[in-house]
């Protein structure tokens, strides 16, 4: 994990009212290879075959093949392939509670909205448990990170919506946005093994929940059925991993908890260690579910300034910057003119200290305020040392367990993006360029 696959630029940008326009004229503009991956996007009917090296920077078309792609693409068809492959500028670049993957493709923004479309992350699949994160690093440039261990031939799968709501909501965003059942492996354990009734009640007694006027009823249901909620899943899934991620599909009471507690119009005198305890159940949901995500680092912060002075505090700040440090490190090495890191555990320990100060600032924290004595003995030891302290086991390691129990031969989408790999994931390519 922490592996940087590919940063790709964006194909068009533009206002969603202006969007199809955009992307006619790029069309007109471009060559036959951006053409040819263009044409080959899912627009509702059967894709056309698509190769990774198409992407790579010089990669050229036979004179022959050249003259078999269409020089004009009709707005209808932009208009569908923009549907159900763009992704919203403004949401990716939120990293607040309910933006969703980083990179999640729903074009149902407002007029005003920025929108964009990459190619090669178009032909990712998605599962509802990720193997990559889309990290936005401006408007126009997208980085693929992975957030799970992988091999080579692994499917690279990103997510297209938000993640933490139940099976049922899931499949309806999926089927109402882009037209299709998933039937990824959380999907398939979920329908077998979390009853529906579970998931209905919790939403029901959510709702009853926010028809309270009283903060602290409110808070006394929504703790009501935090506690319903664990009981359960200790009924359901024996693994801790499992149970979390079964929790991510139940976090609604988790997640506005964490929101009541930190707010000032609390009066509780412990509400900000409450708040830290909430927000620290749904980092571990989100660790199974949706790694390095937005969602997870933006827990991860709201753990860390809720916590208590003294060992809780260093233990959450570290976890904070850990998330980070999975989801950053690749991106910033380059950034700097550094090593190109392939795999994260290899990170020397010099780079490691070096990055708690690139994390202080993107996080707007100061370096006088932090004791980040003991972060920096930890980096002594590594990445590996690091992941150690602060709980780190394996990210996404309900979805292996799953693999491992069933390994299912459907794709979640209609489409493949399958990368041709011949060794180990250690390396990267910045694919971004054509023609």
């Amino acid at each position: 994990m922490g592996e940087l696959l590919f940063v790709s630029r964006a194909f068009t940008a533009a206002l969603m009212t202006n969007i199809v326009q955009g992307t006619a004229r790029t069309l007109r503009q471009a060559g036959a290879s951006h053409r040819r991956a263009f044409l080959s996007l899912h627009d509702g009917s059967s894709p056309g075959d698509v190769c990774v090296s198409w992407f790579r920077p010089g990669a050229k078309l036979p004179a022959a093949e050249e003259k078999q792609v269409p020089a004009h693409v009709d707005n209808e068809r932009i208009k569908r392939v923009v549907r159900l492959n763009g992704h919203v500028v403004t949401n990716m670049m939120k990293d607040g509670v309910l933006c969703g993957s980083d990179s999640a493709p729903a074009m149902d923004g407002g007029d005003a909205e920025l929108c964009g479309l990459w190619l090669l992350p178009a032909f990712l699949n998605h599962d509802c448990c990720p193997s990559v994160v889309c990290v936005p690093l401006d408007q126009e440039t997208l980085a693929c990170v992975a957030c799970t261990s992988l091999d080579a031939g692994d499917e690279l799968t990103d997510s297209y919506i938000n993640l933490l709501q139940g099976c049922a909501d899931r499949q309806a965003e999926l089927k109402e946005q882009k037209g299709f059942d998933c039937c990824c492996r959380r999907c398939a354990s979920e329908a077998s093994e979390l009853p529906a009734e579970v998931a209905a009640a919790v939403l029901q007694s959510m709702q009853d929940a926010y028809s309270v006027d009283d903060a602290d009823e409110f808070l006394r249901r929504t703790e009501d059925i935090r506690r319903r909620v664990a009981a359960a899943l200790l009924t359901i899934a024996s693994s801790p991993d499992l149970r979390h991620m079964f929790r991510a599909s139940l976090l609604v009471a988790d997640i506005a908890a964490a929101m009541v507690y930190e707010s000032p119009q609390c009066s509780l005198p412990d509400r900000k260690a409450l708040c830290a305890e909430a927000s620290w159940e749904v980092c571990q949901a989100v660790e199974q579910v949706s790694p390095l995500s937005a969602q997870h680092l933006h827990f991860a912060e709201k753990r860390y300034q809720n916590s208590a002075l003294g060992s809780s505090r260093k233990d959450a700040f570290t976890y904070f910057f850990v998330v980070w440090l999975v989801r950053r490190a690749a991106i910033e090495s380059i950034l700097v003119g550094g090593p190109r890191v392939g795999q994260l555990r290899h990170l020397p320990p010099s780079d490691c200290r070096r990055l708690v100060q690139v994390f202080a600032k993107a996080q707007g924290l100061s370096m006088k305020c932090l004791d980040i004595s003991n972060l920096e003995g930890q980096c002594s030891g590594g990445v590996e040392d690091l992941l150690e302290a602060a709980g780190v086991r394996h990210f996404g390691a309900a979805a292996k367990l799953l693999e491992f129990r069933s390994r299912p031969t459907a794709t979640s989408t209609s489409q493949e993006c399958r990368p041709e790999t011949s060794g180990e994931l250690d390396e990267y390519v910045i694919l971004d360029e054509m023609d």
